[in-house]
């Protein structure tokens, strides 16, 4: 009998994360649920092999809504159909699956491949369908650009990756349709797989190269930070890569990354047990430096290989064929908040110090002393 897939899922309580439920495929001779998942709020997106499932929460219960297939399906070959999830991303009423091209293309459609696409589903008043489909404005449509390796959304902005052509594609939504606006391209001549991934958030925009091998001996990989200009150009801030050598030549910077404010995470993940690593970077004003650093508990393998961050917490997935520890496991980490300015040095912070005749420049004059 073919074994079904799982989705798990955690809630965070007073006391910390627990067990809420387990969300089983809806339907049967699906192994490959939970091959992808994307949340945000009440929304989860479960990818598969050829198809999304779409679930809501009602009431603190998840319950199935759609299911979602590229418009395209009768098309497509068995394996071109595989490719359909290879990324996917959520926010707000908005899905994005990326269908990238291993070049393997059905001989009977060449040289036009029904991969390296992306597909949009948006929420109406009747529920999910496709409002979009998405490919390079310079595809050559040979299954060789590997568009759709990565996916991004936010509000009315979908950033697509294509990793074997080095390039990151930006669309904008105007009216009803999604517009490609800006197509970037990394500087040098070592970039390898720049758009193996991607994170947007309001006008900063982070595109990985885990392949980069521009740093010196023992680095490989690399993140390019875009910051968006008034004019709505993007234009490149940083590129970060590790602070130090990396501790196994197969690690691949970048390969997890996550997004939130001015902090991002990269993974850098690998098979040698115990040597996976995530890094964290802070901008302050418009430059980033490293502040957190993050080292794969004993026997693990592939720390970093995803992640999610909120601005608060930080979940890091491992994918460990450990055979002392489950064939997956999850790392939870809080960020700790900065502590409050105390300007008087009093010992009590700014925020709640109204004293009489104490002065702090931050506040307002609740006291009216006139300090």
């Amino acid at each position: 009998m073919r074994q079904q897939g799982v989705v798990h899922v955690y809630t965070r309580g007073p006391s910390g994360w627990s067990p809420a439920t387990t969300i089983p495929a809806p339907v049967s001779n699906t192994a490959t649920f939970g091959l992808r998942v994307a949340l945000d709020g009440d929304s989860l997106a479960v990818g598969a092999l050829g198809r999304i499932f779409v679930y809501e929460r009602v009431s603190g219960t998840w319950t199935f809504r759609a299911e979602l297939v590229p418009s395209d399906r009768a098309l497509l070959t068995a394996h071109e159909l595989g490719q359909f999830a290879f990324a996917l991303a959520v926010r707000g009423n908005t899905i994005v699956v990326g269908a990238s091209s291993n070049g393997a293309c059905s001989p009977t459609l060449t040289p036009l491949c029904y991969t390296d696409r992306a597909y949009v589903y948006e929420r109406g008043a009747t529920g999910w369908s496709q409002t979009a489909l998405l490919r390079a404005g310079d595809s050559t449509g040979t299954g060789l650009e590997r568009f759709g390796f990565s996916v991004a959304v936010d509000g009315t902005r979908i950033v697509v990756g294509a990793a074997m052509t080095n390039a990151a594609y930006i669309y904008e939504k105007s009216s009803a349709e999604w517009v490609q606006r800006a197509k970037l391209t990394p500087t040098g001549v070592t970039k390898r797989a720049f758009g193996t991934g991607v994170a947007l958030e309001d006008q900063t925009l982070v595109v990985a190269d885990f392949l980069d091998v521009t740093g010196n001996a023992g680095y490989r990989g690399a993140a390019h930070v875009y910051a968006q200009q008034p004019d709505g150009q993007w234009l490149l801030q940083a590129m970060l890569s590790p602070p130090t050598p990396l501790p196994d030549a197969n690690m691949y910077f970048g390969t997890g990354i996550a997004l939130a404010g001015d902090v991002a995470f990269f993974g850098a993940p690998t098979l040698q047990a115990g040597a996976g690593r995530v890094y964290g970077y802070e901008r302050t004003g418009t430059t980033w430096a490293p502040f957190a650093q993050l080292a794969s508990p004993p026997g693990r393998l592939e720390l970093g290989y995803s992640l999610d961050f909120d601005g608060a917490s930080l979940i890091v997935g491992h994918r460990t064929s450990d055979v002392t520890a489950p064939l997956g496991t999850v790392d939870l980490y809080r960020i700790a908040p900065p502590t409050p300015p105390d300007t008087d040095s009093d010992g009590v912070y700014d925020p709640a110090d109204n004293c009489v005749l104490v002065s702090n420049a931050d506040q307002s004059d609740q006291d009216e002393d006139e300090l």
